[in-house]
C-alpha cells in the first residue's frame, strides 16, 4: 500500500479512506492547477533558479490566469521573506534524482512525499510547505509525514515544519523529535491496518465516497436529520455554534451526494444512447437545449435603432473588461492598466457594488508558527 503525505489529513480522519480503489476519479481542478503554478514559480525563486519569464511560462504550462498567479506569487514571496532567515541554504527535492520515500516492509506500507523547501540546521531539519488554498483543513498530518521521511533521510534528532498560507498571511508551525515521529508512524500503521470508517465532512473529497458504506449511511442520516429541521439550540453560544456547524456540514454532504448522483445518472443515460426507459411509464432523456445570446459588437447599431438607450439591457462584466484591458496592455503593465480603468470607472460612479453574505465554517489557527523555533537559522 502506498500512502502519499498529501493524503494523510484524510487518512488520519478516516483510516478506511487509505484502502485502494480501482474506481477512476477526477482530481485537481482550476484551484489545484493554480496552486501548482504558484509552487513552481516560488520554489524556483527561493533556490535561486528564477527564469526570465517564469510567471508567463508557468501560466502557459498550467493553463492559469497570469494575473491571479502573479498576485499569489507576490503574497507567497512576502510570506517567505518573513521566514527566510530560519531556512539557511534552502533546498528543494529533485524528484527525478532521489524522491523521498520510506518503505515499511513488515507492514507492507510505503510513504512518499516531499515538502516544497527544506534546510539542514545542525541536528535539525526544517521543512516549509506553501499553501494557496483555504484554511478548512489542517496541514499538520501532511507535514508530519514529511518530517518522518526527513528524520530517516538525514538522521537528525528533530524537525521543525511550517505551512505558509499565502492568502491569509498565516504561518502554522510544529516541532517534533524522532521519538514523536516514530510513535506517530506506529499508531498510523495500526489505524490504516484496522481501516476503521469515520465518515464526516471529509467524505466530500474522498475518492472512495461512491463505494463507501459508511458514507452512504451518513448521507441517509444527514437527509433524515435535515428534514426534521434545526434541533432545539442550547443557550451556550459555543454549544449552539457546534450544533449549527454540524447542520451545515450535513447540508454540504447531502449537496455533494446529490451532485454525485446526478453525474452517475447522466453517465448511465449517456451510455444507453441518451434515452433510457423505466418500468413505470417514464423515461430518462439526455437532451440538448439551445441558449441564444446577442453579440453586442455585431448588433449594437440594430439594437440602438430599435431600443435607443441600452443601459437597462446591457450588463457589462467587470471580469471580462479587466481581461480585455490586460490583453491589450504590455507585459508588466497589465495589472496597472486594469486598476487604472477601474479607478476611472469608480470616479465616474459607474461601479455598483453588491454586498452579500457567505456562510462557511473556518478553522481557528495559530497565526504565527515561528514561536516553535528554538533559535534562528545557523
Amino acid at each position: 500500500m502506498i500512502l502519499r503525505c498529501s493524503s494523510l489529513p484524510l487518512y488520519a480522519t478516516c483510516p478506511a479512506a487509505a484502502q485502494p480503489t480501482t474506481l477512476p476519479f477526477k482530481s485537481g481542478g482550476d484551484a489545484a492547477d493554480l496552486g501548482s503554478a504558484v509552487h513552481d514559480v516560488v520554489v524556483k525563486r527561493i533556490i535561486g533558479q528564477r527564469g526570465p519569464d517564469d510567471l508567463a511560462d508557468a501560466a502557459d504550462r498550467y493553463g492559469v490566469e497570469i494575473e491571479e498567479l502573479s498576485r499569489l506569487v507576490y503574497l507567497s514571496w512576502r510570506r517567505w521573506e518573513e521566514m527566510a532567515e530560519f531556512f539557511p541554504s534552502p533546498k528543494t527535492v529533485d524528484l527525478n534524482d532521489d524522491p523521498w520515500r520510506f518503505v515499511d516492509k513488515p507492514a507492507g506500507v510505503e510513504l512518499t512525499g516531499h515538502p516544497d523547501i527544506y534546510s539542514l540546521c545542525g541536528n535539525e531539519v526544517r521543512l516549509l510547505d506553501l499553501k494557496t488554498g483555504r484554511l478548512d483543513t489542517s496541514a499538520e498530518q501532511q507535514l508530519r509525514g514529511y518530517a518522518f521521511l526527513a528524520v530517516h533521510r538525514f538522521e537528525v534528532d528533530a524537525v521543525y515544519a511550517c505551512a505558509l498560507h499565502s492568502r491569509q498571511g498565516i504561518v502554522e508551525g510544529w516541532r517534533w523529535d524522532t521519538a514523536d515521529l516514530l510513535q506517530w508512524w506506529t499508531e498510523l500503521k495500526k489505524e490504516i491496518k484496522f481501516a476503521a470508517y469515520n465518515p464526516g465532512r471529509q467524505c466530500c473529497y474522498c475518492p472512495r465516497a461512491t463505494v463507501c458504506p459508511a458514507h452512504s449511511r451518513l448521507v441517509q442520516f444527514s437527509i433524515a436529520s435535515l428534514t426534521e429541521g434545526i434541533p432545539s439550540l442550547p443557550e451556550d453560544p459555543q454549544k449552539r455554534g457546534r450544533i449549527l456547524a454540524e447542520v451545515l456540514d450535513r447540508a454540504k454532504l447531502v449537496e455533494s451526494a446529490c451532485q454525485m448522483a446526478r453525474e452517475a445518472v447522466r453517465a448511465e443515460v449517456a451510455a444507453a444512447g441518451g434515452r433510457l426507459e423505466t418500468d413505470d411509464g417514464r423515461e430518462l432523456v439526455l437532451s440538448q437545449r439551445t441558449k441564444t445570446e446577442i453579440d453586442f459588437g455585431l448588433g449594437e447599431e440594430i439594437l440602438r435603432q430599435a431600443v435607443g438607450d441600452l443601459s437597462e439591457c446591457v450588463k457589462v462584466s467587470k471580469t471580462e473588461v479587466e481581461k480585455a484591458v490586460k490583453a491589450k496592455a504590455p507585459r508588466g503593465a497589465k495589472m496597472q492598466a486594469a486598476e487604472k480603468l477601474i479607478a476611472q470607472l469608480g470616479e465616474a460612479g459607474a461601479l455598483r457594488e453588491t454586498v452579500y453574505d457567505v456562510l462557511d465554517i473556518k478553522r481557528k489557527v495559530e497565526k504565527d508558527g515561528r514561536k516553535q523555533l528554538a533559535k534562528k537559522g545557523d
